[in-house]
């Protein structure tokens, strides 16, 4: 099943001229359902309205209609984050897809990365989590922070490093 809604979402932003067909209904339960896979504190419904109502996502929106140009220097700086990924970057029904991840607008954010966190599993487990539903501009820069953060992570960590090799006396090599 994982599969399958991600080579939909794939293809559906790599090869769609036309954004009509990205508004299929199956397409948007494929994409929900990426969502809801590792997210479920955020809706489809939250992630398009807070899409609309947040200045970027409009501008960004109105980027991918236009598309992006050549030199990211031509596009404002709020912009410029995402003119790497801009030949994977689409919308669906007011979402802005990378791929098959659902871009997060910052209203989002606090909430799903609480819910990447959740299990207090650290940094590379929730970075896992992320590249299967999510994404946006320095997610890694948030999730390490939101570790670093966590007392309870701090308490579960490993308290005694591992221990250096017991012969580190280093080896004299004689030339003949």
């Amino acid at each position: 099943m994982t599969a399958h809604y991600h080579d939909t979402l794939t293809s559906l932003c790599l090869h769609t001229e036309d954004n009509d067909t990205a508004n299929d209904t199956s397409t948007v339960a494929a994409a929900t359902c990426a969502l809801n896979a590792v997210i479920t504190v955020v809706t489809w419904s939250m992630v398009r309205e807070a899409t609309a109502s947040d200045p970027t996502f409009v501008n960004l929106i109105r980027q991918l209609e236009a598309g992006f140009p050549e030199d990211c220097k031509e596009l404002p700086t709020n912009l410029r984050p995402y003119h790497r990924f801009a030949s994977s970057l689409c919308t669906v029904d007011g979402v802005v897809l990378m791929g098959q991840r659902i871009v997060i607008p910052p209203a989002l954010r606090k909430p799903v990365l609480n819910a990447l966190h959740a299990a207090h599993q650290g940094v590379s487990a929730m970075r896992a989590r992320a590249m299967d539903s999510v994404y946006w501009p320095e997610i890694t820069v948030d999730i390490t922070r939101v570790r670093d953060q966590c007392v309870h992570c701090h308490q579960m960590a490993k308290s005694n490093p591992m221990q250096p090799p017991s012969d580190i006396t280093p080896q004299i090599i004689r030339s003949r």
